[in-house]
């Protein structure tokens, strides 16, 4: 006897769970894609800003790379949930097409979860990289603060303002 598939039902929800998925996860990495892109704008402009001792301008970009990231990895937090929230669509229904069709092989998320227990995941990296980028931040921010005031410090020679004027004097006769 040939199975004629899972019903319709499990095949529409197994769909639903499979679009809520795809969009969320797209966003997330779309999401960390730009911070990425942040970062290192922010990098070069701080980069550029030590260079010409700009140090209040490397300061406030070491703020907002601190702020980004926080910023960022509550939001990676929210698409997580999203994602998982995918996920777990997707195992029931997965769990519901093996069942139907007798191959335990389609449980992939079910598979996925086994295989990835102890194993580095977009998870644990997003968090390294927002902890390291938002902790350099931090650096660049008193790094920049200290520079400002040791420059400020520093007691330079102000240029002596020297005029001459030099006064010629001529006979009335030269003048005509």
């Amino acid at each position: 006897m040939i199975m004629a598939g899972p019903p319709q039902r499990s095949s529409e929800a197994l769909r639903h769970a499979w679009d809520w998925f795809d969009l969320h996860s797209k966003q997330r990495m779309q999401t960390v894609n730009f911070y990425i892109i942040l970062v290192g704008a922010i990098l070069a402009g701080s980069g550029a800003a030590l260079k010409e001792k700009q140090y209040l301008y490397s300061a406030l970009l070491g703020f907002l790379l601190t702020l980004m990231s926080a910023l960022f990895f509550a939001m990676d937090r929210r698409a997580r949930v999203l994602v998982r929230v995918g996920e777990s669509a997707l195992r029931r229904e997965e769990e519901l097409l093996a069942k139907d069709t007798g191959n335990q092989e389609v449980e992939l998320v079910g598979a996925s979860d086994h295989s990835s227990k102890g194993a580095l995941t977009y998870g644990r990296i997003f968090y390294t990289m927002f902890v390291v980028m938002g902790t350099l931040g931090i650096a660049l921010l008193v790094a920049s603060v200290l520079a400002q005031i040791a420059s400020s410090s520093r007691t330079e020679p102000k240029p002596e303002l020297r005029v001459t004027i030099q006064f010629q004097s001529s006979s009335p006769a030269s003048l005509l």
